[in-house]
């Protein structure tokens, strides 16, 4: 007999990648990834930032896979997770082809939904979230699959991936105490805000997971 260090893991959830080794993904987590000639040699890796990949600076490390193929696909799957409550799936996405594509799948006992289709970011990242609500009171596996049409050395990255209770009405309030000049970012507490939106002294932002 033995036991596996990998059990369900309840809400609230949170993947930032930081803990986990470059190259690597992680523990419990599982990918995968196939070509119409076998399998691929790119697959879902946790990164630090690299210009070369175009997509936008990153402030820590992220997961990406780079579809440098001719079509095929390469899947990036969460461990269990239950869902004993009213919850959304919340995370940081970014891609740089205009011919990839990322589905996330969400996977429970009686079968498997397409929740989102995402396309291009042109790099940039953008907040992305989705309504868990329907799946209350099951066990779940959130999959990303990244599609690849055609030979390129373009890259989907996600971050800070969230499963979170659904709650619009969470307010925040921070002293801002530096000019708002540039484009420094603000990061903290989860919110990630350019300078050009906050003011000197007491700044008030909704929470958007």
């Amino acid at each position: 007999e033995f036991t596996t260090q990998c059990g369900v893991v309840y809400p609230p959830y949170m993947e930032d990648f930081e803990s986990t080794d470059l190259t690597n993904i992680p523990s419990c987590w599982d990918r995968e990834t196939k070509t119409s000639l076998g399998d691929n040699i790119y697959n879902w890796s946790v990164v630090l930032p690299n210009e070369y990949d175009h997509v936008k600076p990153e402030y820590g490390k992220f997961v990406q896979i780079q579809c440098a193929s001719t079509t095929g696909y390469s899947t990036l799957q969460t461990s269990d997770i239950m869902l004993d409550g009213d919850y959304i799936l919340s995370f940081k996405y970014a891609n740089t082809s205009e011919e990839e594509a990322l589905k996330v799948v969400i996977q429970y006992k009686l079968g498997a939904d397409t929740l989102l289709t995402l396309g291009s970011t042109d790099g940039e990242w953008v907040y992305v979230r989705c309504d868990l609500s329907k799946y209350n009171n099951q066990q779940v596996k959130i999959g990303f699959y990244a599609s690849a049409h055609v030979a390129s050395a373009a890259v989907i990255a996600l971050d800070q991936i969230r499963v979170v209770c659904f709650n619009n009405d969470i307010v925040y309030e921070d002293q801002i105490c530096q000019p708002t000049q540039g484009s420094v970012t603000y990061r903290k507490n989860g919110f990630e805000v350019s300078s050009s939106s906050l003011e000197i002294g007491l700044n008030t932002i909704e929470k958007v997971f």
